[in-house]
């Protein structure tokens, strides 16, 4: 589990309210940060490969690199 800094999490809730892959409104109990590029994958830490996702989203997409059909 890599750890995403308080202010990129602060950032990220301002300027987005659902979720990037199935466009549900994003709540405190369902909302998680999700590596655009997987960080197995080598992806990092930086605001461009980070999105809000629904948890259950990210737990869908895992390490892949594309996102399914089956998210929207």
């Amino acid at each position: 589990m890599t750890t995403i800094s308080r202010k990129k999490k602060a950032i990220l809730m301002r300027r987005h309210k659902n979720c990037r892959y199935c466009g549900c409104l994003l709540t405190k109990e369902n909302r998680s940060v999700d590596h655009v590029v997987a960080r197995i994958n080598g992806g990092g830490n930086g605001l461009a490969n980070l999105v809000l996702s629904c948890k259950a989203c990210n737990r869908k997409k895992g390490g892949d690199w594309l996102i399914p059909a089956s998210f929207k």
